[in-house]
């Protein structure tokens, strides 16, 4: 979960219950029965999307919202997925979902009540920079077989 509390921390027991059938359940903001309480800028939710579709198309995936603050795993799939990780930094989101599907755990999307937090402190030049070089970073360590052992 994000430092910010920006998903209402009353999602949690849909999360957890959730994983007693996948091993894997992410919140999205792009569903039709997510509750936004305070949304995005239109700068933000312009930026947002178009991460989350660059992703998708980059590294194979299909879902609505990467970097949505709340994750939860269960403890095998969260071992072995974040054991093998790399990236710390902006894509690590990417990184993870990337590496369920890799690794054939299914991944489940959950709409979830939020609001947007103003206080940021994520540069926005910077950042995109940065996440587009991460998501390089992403595919050469699983071309170069990066991923196949545990860090």
């Amino acid at each position: 979960m994000d430092a910010d509390f920006s998903i209402d921390l009353a999602e949690t027991p849909r999360f957890l219950e959730a994983l007693d059938s996948v091993p894997a359940v992410i919140g999205t903001k792009k569903h039709l029965l997510t509750q936004t309480v305070k949304p995005q800028s239109a700068p933000r939710r312009f930026l947002g999307k178009g991460f989350t579709k660059l992703t998708n198309l980059f590294l194979g995936l299909h879902f609505t919202d990467i970097t949505c603050g709340l994750k939860a795993f269960r403890g095998d799939a969260g071992r072995d997925i974040f054991g093998r990780q790399r990236i710390n930094r902006w894509s690590y989101d990417s990184e993870t979902l990337f590496l369920a599907r890799r690794l054939k755990y299914e991944v489940v999307e959950i709409p979830v009540k939020w609001h947007h937090e103003e206080e940021s402190k994520v540069k926005t030049a910077g950042a995109m920079v940065s996440s587009f070089r991460e998501l390089l970073a992403i595919r050469l360590y699983a071309w170069r077989g990066k991923y196949g052992k545990k860090a």
